[in-house]
């Protein structure tokens, strides 16, 4: 068993053996196409010491061993993984590697207060309109208010019909960009829309992708990776702390991080 803790960075594959401190900032399921209520997979983001990030997976023959080890935010010292390239089609650029747990993997919590816990990655708006820098296969944090947003729309696919929600959203700049919301991300974003007090609406978008339609810049929200933080659940409690912490927003930006 190795005996020092490793960092994200130093991850190959040419070893099973690794020992990491991380946090799990993202947690969700995949479920299996056929058998939607059974879920195929477990997708994990973790995250080190160091801020770096990379994904891992636990498939089905491992999920009830796991299952109830591990939790969102949660922090843990993880042991020995199967290292294989990062494959998946959806994708955050942290590391070209990605980690399966196996039987021999272990999973132990920690607690340490002095960890780490800048989770995000804001993607500054300028750069998703960037045609040099566009890549609809990445998966990024995005933070920001909500300026505008239209009616609820369906469409059919398949047999399903499914809703969907187009809003505007700003950043501390006044940039803005546009977002289609589908799904169960409507029905959590539209009682904040369609409340009767004044006061703003801001969300962080964890995991979403970027969509281009003719040259038009948007965001979508992937179906399962994505997590949808409104004002009261937001790091720091909303959209006044968020000005507050962020006066200078270049140099917030810039650091590509929010402190929770």
């Amino acid at each position: 068993m190795a005996s020092e803790i490793n960092f994200i960075s130093e991850i190959n594959s040419k070893s099973m053996n690794w020992k990491l401190k991380v946090r799990i900032v993202r947690l969700w399921k995949n479920p299996d196409r056929d058998r939607p209520d059974s879920p195929f997979s477990i997708e994990i983001v973790l995250m080190d010491e160091k801020g770096d990030r990379i994904h891992a997976s636990i498939g089905r023959s491992f999920i009830q061993r796991f299952k109830q080890e591990i939790k969102e935010m949660g922090l843990y010292i993880m042991n020995n993984f199967v290292v294989c390239p990062n494959n998946m089609k959806l994708k955050t650029k942290d590391h070209k590697l990605k980690l399966m747990f196996t039987h021999k993997t272990t999973v132990d919590e920690m607690h340490d207060p002095q960890f780490n816990m800048c989770i995000f990655k804001f993607r500054k708006y300028e750069q998703l309109s960037n045609p040099q820098e566009f890549d609809n296969t990445e998966l990024f944090d995005v933070i920001g208010e909500v300026v505008s947003y239209e009616d609820v729309q369906s469409i059919k696919q398949d047999d399903n019909i499914r809703m969907y929600m187009n809003i505007q959203i700003q950043d501390y700049e006044s940039n803005n960009i546009s977002a289609t919301l589908w799904g169960d991300f409507v029905e959590q974003i539209r009682p904040y829309l369609n409340g009767s007090n004044d006061k703003p609406v801001v969300v962080i978008m964890q995991l979403i992708r970027a969509h281009r339609y003719r040259e038009q810049y948007s965001m979508r929200n992937t179906w399962h990776a994505l997590k949808l933080l409104i004002n009261s659940n937001l790091p720091q409690n909303g959209f006044c702390a968020w000005r507050k912490l962020t006066k200078n927003y270049s140099n917030f930006i810039s650091q590509n991080s929010l402190c929770c």
